[in-house]
């Protein structure tokens, strides 16, 4: 309803004051009608379409209905009060007579109405999602008093803080009122009183953060500052999405527990209702106090609060009156050199970094991708409009040029240009404000939808998508400037003849065609094809790269398989305990009907974001680094695991029973780690030992083939493979070979597991090649957007095309029946229209390529299997391009040939 409110603000305060509430209420109560009958989508659109044009024409009359009566109400006004309310006059009359000129030509105002939605309603959507991410304004108090403290990382940029690093910055009271601290990356298991366990993504806070960003609980308390250290009792704050969501606003949540990966933990109160977590997007379903850390965390977490080398916390502060930025910097120097001096080992050369709150969206590293990221969407959807307005464009111009012979009787009559001009603007910014208004209608459409995909993310990612009135803004100003500058131009050349030439034209093609006009549309129509092959090339270069990666040979079988993570430490079982879990939750499962093999892995293929480990190699290694060190990924796993997946050994032997903890440490590792550094692929009995382990080295018994280790098509990369039996897991994923359908298997495995132990969050439980569709979500992702804007860029195009060469056909019905009476066929007269057509497509085509050949580098990250410079997408599209236009120009075409030459001569 913030569309209608706006609409109520253009009706005269007596009006609105009057019947604005009685309005809204009545039009609520229709909606929810249509709602609560499931009607259609077209019957909502169809709904708000007529409330739209009722207020806007009431609005109208009502301002002329006000002048007319302050006119008549005050005759002793000076002339030139009565001349400014007669403009305003005629100026709302120019406004009814538009709506009636719009209303007498259903065809065009649908048309161009049409065009305005799709154009500005995906910019509208667009804008809305990357301001929800990007820009809106976070809901902190007093923003410019907040500034964001950064530790460097290894590499020297602004990361993470160590908690003693907060503790520092915390004592400097004279330049700050308050410094808080989170650690974003946290996740807990929860169990509910029904089902199974969940893992929630959770934030430990101090008790100074929420008041530092001005913030209050919903209902309930903050964390207090006896809570912020080890020992205290867990508490937990739950987020005010989770608490509808979870607990369905349960009044008496207050004083609650709950069970947190084996932790009980009481809820002191209810997040604030506007703000979910420290990373806009992400909705934290608990924040938890600095006492929570080793209970829910583990031990490995709560070790961080006395660590300097682990760097997990945001911190934020707020500064005291007239303190400065380069105030807190300049402090924040001294705190970095004197604990350098203190802590040379972990923090000599580490500085301290301030910046500003506005300075920061999310995190210094995270911003550098996030705004590029959010500028590609913008710009995809400015082309669309791109391509949109200049069919508006073209629209306006034949709607002009038929109505000469009208200008000019005006003319003729006593009408200046200037008032036929302003006439014109009127319809066009009528049309821009309408198809605005149904823009942002499609856009909320558009943005449901959107909010209501699921992203495979191993935590809740819920955006604040709606049309807001930021979105509202941005589409009303979109759409005004639209139609002036749109409208302006249309509206100049077709009033700029003079009136004998204008009631010389019949009307109907008698007229010579102005070569001037004629180029015009040619361009805009040149620019249409140009910017929707582009996209479209994009579009199908991602495509065949989904395409591609499905069918990719990985290296390993993945029919037939069934994989399921869990992590047994967020259920509180840890070390030793945690390990006797795990193999008896194997057991089990390799006893379930139709299953052939069990393994356990620490990581699978075709997962992101795995652990490393840096090693120093052996004397034989002919390709290493001169100090003999490398960076490694690698997963611990069963013998059982290469067999699971049909990895082919490619020398030595595999992992068996016997390589087991006391025994000798042993790997097999990749073709593509064995080529790298050793240059052969047979490099068994060949050594390496770990960083900080100088007497232990580690013998290479086997190389198996490779795999891909983060994405489908990837160049292989070294990797290392460890027995499990020789280091202890507490979060394994289950790989199962099935001997028929494994999405028969994973219920009997997930009765297993909660039979055993509830607690156990069961994560990214599928198949195996539901697991390798969910890594092609990010390029999917992109080629479906894409495609989308693609899809309706062609679309808009072809109106545009069809337009053109409808309004061509009409406009030389005489020169085409004069052709037809010298010996021309039909058919020649069909051709001759659609060369002229194909013509203009060709160039734009030639132009479209060029314009792909600039975009597709951009998506050389996201190709899997394909080539930026792809000739068969590049061919295939411009090949369908062509097609799609000829037969849009064809149609109509056609039409030249079958008319009546007779009645064409008798004009």
């Amino acid at each position: 309803m913030h569309l209608l409110r706006i609409l109520l603000l253009g009706c005269p305060p007596g009006f609105r004051h009057q019947y604005g509430r009685e309005i809204l209420e009545l039009c609520e109560t229709r909606r929810r009608r249509l709602v609560a009958n499931g009607a259609q989508p077209m019957a909502v659109a169809r709904f708000w379409w007529r409330t739209v044009a009722d207020v806007s024409m009431t609005a109208a009359a009502e301002w002329r209905d006000l002048a007319r009566a302050r006119l008549a109400s005050r005759p002793s006004e000076t002339h030139h009060n009565t001349q400014r309310l007669s403009m305003y006059d005629r100026l709302t009359l120019d406004i009814r007579d538009g709506f009636k000129r719009l209303a007498g030509s259903p065809g065009f105002t649908v048309a161009a109405l049409t065009i305005l939605a799709l154009g500005i309603g995906a910019n509208a959507a667009i804008f809305s999602a990357v301001d929800a991410l990007a820009f809106r304004p976070l809901p902190f108090a007093r923003p410019h008093e907040l500034v964001h403290v950064y530790q460097d990382s290894d590499d020297g940029r602004p990361s993470s803080n160590a908690y003693p690093a907060y503790l520092d910055v915390a004592a400097v009271t004279d330049l700050f009122s308050g410094v808080g601290a989170v650690m974003p990356e946290g996740t807990a298991t929860l169990v509910p009183a029904s089902g199974e366990a969940v893992l929630l993504h959770v934030e430990f806070a101090t008790s100074s953060y929420l008041p530092v960003l001005g913030l209050q609980p919903f209902m309930g308390r903050w964390f207090g500052s006896t809570e912020d250290h080890s020992g205290a009792a867990p508490a937990a704050v739950v987020s005010y999405d989770a608490w509808k969501r979870r607990f369905g606003r349960d009044p008496n949540i207050l004083g609650q527990t709950v069970r947190l990966s084996g932790a009980t933990v009481t809820i002191v109160g209810v997040g604030p209702a506007n703000y979910d977590s420290v990373v806009p997007g992400l909705a934290a379903e608990f924040w938890l106090s600095i006492s929570s850390l080793g209970p829910v965390g583990g031990a490995f977490r709560g070790a961080t609060l006395t660590s300097r080398e682990d760097h997990w916390f945001q911190i934020v502060a707020r500064l005291k009156p007239g303190r400065t930025v380069q105030e807190a910097q300049a402090a924040m120097n001294v705190i970095a050199e004197r604990v350098g001096r203190e802590f040379p080992e972990t923090d000599r050369g580490r500085r301290i970094t301030v910046l500003r709150s506005n300075e920061v969206r999310v995190h210094p590293e995270i911003d550098a991708v996030l705004f590029p990221a959010a500028g590609l969407p913008m710009l995809l959807a400015g082309l669309v409009l791109v391509v949109a307005c200049s069919n508006l464009a073209n629209l306006l111009l034949v709607r002009g040029a038929a109505r000469r012979r009208e200008f000019g009787v005006r003319l003729a009559l006593g009408a200046s240009r200037a008032q036929l001009v302003r006439a014109l603007l009127v319809e066009s910014v009528l049309l821009a404000v309408s198809g605005g208004a149904a823009g942002l209608l499609l856009a909320q459409w558009m943005l449901t939808g959107l909010a209501a995909a699921r992203l495979p993310l191993p935590m809740v990612f819920a955006p604040t998508f709606s049309v807001d009135a930021r979105v509202m803004v941005f589409g009303i100003v979109l759409s005004m400037v639209t139609g002036v500058a749109f409208g302006l131009w249309p509206a100049l050349g077709s009033t700029r003849r003079d009136v004998i030439t204008s009631l010389k034209d019949a009307g109907d093609g008698t007229e010579p065609r102005r070569r001037s006009a004629t180029a015009v549309r040619g361009a805009l129509i040149v620019v249409q094809v140009a910017i929707s092959l582009a996209l479209l090339t994009g579009g199908g270069l991602l495509l065949r790269s989904v395409l591609v990666a499905s069918r990719m040979n990985l290296g390993f079988d993945p029919a037939s398989v069934a994989v399921m993570t869990i992590d047994v430490g967020q259920a509180g079982q840890r070390a030793e305990a945690g390990a006797r879990l795990i193999d008896d939750i194997r057991d089990r499962v390799s006893r379930l009907p139709g299953v052939d093999r069990v393994a356990l892995a620490s990581r699978i293929p075709l997962t992101p974001f795995g652990p490393s480990t840096s090693l120093v190699l052996d004397e034989h290694a002919i390709h290493a680094p001169a100090d003999r060190s490398a960076e490694i990924e690698f997963t611990g796993v069963t013998p059982e695991y290469f067999a699971a997946l049909q990895l082919p050994l490619r020398h030595g032997r595999l992992f068996t029973d016997a390589d087991r903890r006391g025994a000798e440490p042993v790997a097999v590792v990749s073709e593509a780690m064995a080529r790298r550094f050793w240059g052969t692929s047979d490099v068994v009995d060949r050594r390496y030992r770990h960083e900080g382990q100088a007497d232990t080295w580690v013998r290479i018994v086997g190389v198996v083939g490779d795999v891909p280790i983060q994405s489908p098509g990837e160049t292989p990369r070294p990797f290392l493979y460890r027995p499990v039996a020789q280091r202890m897991l507490n979060t394994a994923t289950l790989v199962v070979r099935t001997s028929g359908s494994p999405s028969t298997v994973l219920p009997l495995m997930r009765n297993e597991v909660r039979s055993i132990n509830p607690l156990i969050p069961m994560m990214d439980v599928g198949t195996m090649e539901n697991h390798i569709q969910r890594s092609l979500v990010l390029p999917r992702t992109a080629m479906q957007l894409l495609l989308g804007f693609a899809v309706l860029a062609v679309a808009l195009a072809c109106v545009g095309v069809y337009s053109v060469v409808a309004f061509s056909v009409a406009r030389r019905r005489r020169e085409m029946g004069v052709r037809m009476a010298v010996g021309a066929s039909s058919r020649q007269v069909t051709r001759l229209v659609v060369r002229e057509m194909m013509t203009l497509v060709g160039i734009g085509t030639a132009i479209g390529v060029v314009l792909a050949g600039l975009l597709a580098p951009a998506l050389r990250s996201l190709l899997v299997g394909v080539q930026p410079f792809d000739a068969v997408t590049f061919i295939g599209v411009g090949a369908m391009i062509v097609l799609v236009a000829a037969i849009s120009t064809w149609l109509p075409a056609r039409q030249a040939g079958r008319a009546d030459l007779a009645a064409i001569l008798r004009t």
